[in-house]
Parts: C-alpha cells; structure tokens; sequence
C-alpha cells in the first residue's frame, strides 16, 4: 500500500500548480490528497471550482469548521506538503491534520528579492495605518494566533527546504535542505530553442496588477487603477515599438482572464501558459516585480524594471526599485515618454548580479539537479525511515 502524502493549500489550484507541485510524479510514489482550504481560511474569496483533478488523486475542499472536523487526521506515517500561510486558520487546520502525527514538510521556494524597509518607514507606515479598521482586525487576529499557539501548541515543521541560500525570514526546522525553486525545474527540462514565436519581440511578464485575486486573500487594495495603468503602459510599448521596430508581447498572468477584459491590451499579442518558452525567445524583458523573473535571469536576457507614479505610491513601488538596484537594471517610469535614446540601449545585463540572484532565489550552487519534488521525496522517506 501507498504511502500517503496530503497537501494543504489555501489558493485554489489551476493548471500551472499541479505542473509545479509535482503532483503526477507524487503520486507514482504516493496515495496523494490535495486539501483545499481557501474558503476556510478566507471564507471572503468566491469559490471556484477546481481543474480537471485526474480520478488518482483525492481532491477535498472545506469552508467550515465542521467539514475540517469530518476529516480524519493523517497517521504517523504519513506526509504532510504544508503551503498554509501563518494564519489563525491555518493552524487550526495543521493541529487537526496533524494530531496523530505526520512528517509535516515546508517549503520556501519561488522566493523574491525582498527590499528592507528601514525602521522610520515602517513607524511612518504604521502610523498611517493604525487607525484602518483593516489594521485593526490584523493586529487582532496577530494576537489571538499568538496565544492559541501558546495554549495550543501546532507541531513544528520536520522538514524545511529552501530553494536558494536566502533564508532571512528564518524558519525553525527539525532538518534543512537547500535545493531549488519551481521555475528551476520546469526552466532545466525547456527545450534550447524557440519554435512557437518566430521573428525578434520583446515581453511583458504581466502580473494581473489590477485584478490580481491575491489582493482579496490578502486585504490590500490593487496598486494601481485600470484606466490609468493600462493606458500609460500600453502607451510605453508604443513608444519603444515605434524607436526599435520590436513588438511587444504579453506573457499574460495564469489566472488572469482577459477573454473577460479583451480591451485591456487591444490588439497586442497574448502569449497563456507559456512564459519559459516567451522569455527563451525574447530579445527583451519588461517586468515590476513578479517571480517569472527567474526564467529572464536563468536565460540571461535584458531585463528592464517599470514602475509608475501611482505603484511608486503602493506597496510594490519600493519593492521593484529594490530588485531593479540589486539586479543592476534599467528602471523606467512609464508615465513619462521613452526617449528614443534608452529604447534603443535597453540591452545591457550584469552577470555577478544575475548569479548571485540564482545562488540566493533560484538555485543554491552546489544542491542537486535532480527534479525538486524527487529530492523532497527522497528526504521525507530518510527521515521517515529514521524515525521508525
């Protein structure tokens, strides 16, 4: 008999997570359940039917405390692939999951170069903020997760594994292993060459900035409105198609759906489900601040970071100009015209920063080039095997 591996999760799954989690290879080796717990945690979000979930798998969604109840916790054991965030009812859901036992696996891959704030701006931020009934309720909820876990202690993670040296936001762990991120994987098994896009173009990783359905998950207003966002960087592209004679193309978000809102890019190219292959083919990358990077950085492609007046007022403004310092990129302000100038130097990349943010974010130098989820896999069985 199988052993059984479970995944919480708390972002309701598409086509794209079941590639990333290795969820077809999983379960050659597993009896695998994939528990949804998006409606439990933020009961808020809409409820969206899953993909198609293969017959093998073991798919449950659960919105209420009862539902959870109804569950049978896993047994010693078993695997538990943790990708809850650090919420209230999210522990909730590791001590009932997690009550007999269970080796209960954390992972920080996919990671982003994160700007520090510096004191001042935080006390700045926090004074601004206080009175916002949305800050309120946070500092509560902060509260009360901390006194449950005093009283009820969630059990800790056996299993850490990050996907580059970066760990600053430190973690405790029973064992640690440094391996690599989910674009890694999927970046080591592309192709070398480009057949799908043919001719010179350049690309937008788009990051659904206006829709986002992260924002609902994390109670932040979008960072910038449709009519002025769209029209300022569709203006931008313009400009720089019309000094280098190189379309713009738009490796659209995942869960974006722009069938939906067909005015937001006009006529310009959308490219759905195949950012690698798009970055692999593109002689330049416009980006804010999304985790696609990675494939522009593996591939050693110019990257150029964009920003606006109204993001530079939000919470990425400062996030992007970090990234776009560490990487040594050009970082352009698209309220304002392209100089024809910048368009056509826009091509310039610094290879000590791009290896050192695949040391740090991608893939720690010296960690096995083996598929992400076959080195877990092989850590847990270890671990396991010591165990017993």
């Amino acid at each position: 008999m199988k052993r059984k591996l479970t995944f919480l999760i708390e972002s309701h799954l598409d086509q794209r997570d079941y590639i990333r989690f290795g969820i077809q290879y999983l379960a050659s080796r597993y009896s695998v359940q994939i528990l949804d717990c998006t409606n439990f945690i933020y009961p808020k979000i809409p409820k969206q039917p899953n993909v198609s979930v293969d017959a093998g798998y073991k798919y449950t969604s659960i919105s209420s405390a009862q539902e959870l109840v109804n569950l049978d916790p896993v047994g010693t054991c078993s695997i538990i692939i943790d990708m809850l965030g650090e919420t209230y009812s999210g522990d909730v859901v590791r001590r009932h999951i997690l009550q007999k036992g269970g080796l209960r696996i954390v992972l920080r891959v996919g990671k982003l170069y994160l700007s520090q704030v510096s004191f001042l701006e935080r006390v700045k931020r926090l004074i601004f903020k206080v009175w916002k009934p949305t800050t309120v309720q946070i500092f509560l909820e902060l509260a009360v997760r901390a006194v449950s876990k005093k009283l009820l202690p969630v059990k800790p993670i056996d299993l850490l594994i990050h996907g580059g040296i970066d760990d600053d936001d430190v973690i405790k762990a029973r064992f640690v292993i440094y391996a690599h991120s989910f674009d890694y994987d999927r970046w080591r098994t592309l192709p070398r060459f480009n057949l799908a896009h043919q001719g010179e173009y350049a690309l937008f990783l788009d990051e659904d900035i206006v829709y986002h359905p992260d924002y609902a998950r994390f109670r932040v207003l979008p960072p910038v409105t449709e009519a002025v966002y769209y029209s300022a960087i569709n203006r931008f592209f313009n400009e720089y198609q019309r000094y280098t004679g190189i379309p713009v193309y738009i490796a659209a978000h995942p869960r974006a759906q722009y069938s939906k809102r067909p005015h937001l890019w006009g006529n310009r190219k959308l490219l759905h489900g195949q950012t690698p292959e798009a970055v692999n083919g593109a002689s330049q990358i416009f980006v804010h601040f999304s985790t696609s990077i990675s494939f522009s950085i593996l591939a050693n492609k110019p990257i150029t970071h964009l920003i606006s007046d109204e993001l530079m007022k939000s919470f990425l403004g400062y996030q992007i100009v970090g990234v776009s310092q560490f990487l040594n990129t050009p970082l352009l302000n698209i309220d304002y015209e392209l100089q024809e100038d910048v368009a056509l130097t826009l091509n310039q990349i610094n290879i000590t920063r791009y290896l050192t943010y695949i040391n740090r974010y991608i893939k720690a130098e010296g960690s096995p080039e083996a598929p992400l989820w076959e080195i877990i896999a092989d850590e847990a069985e270890r671990l396991l095997v010591v165990a017993v």
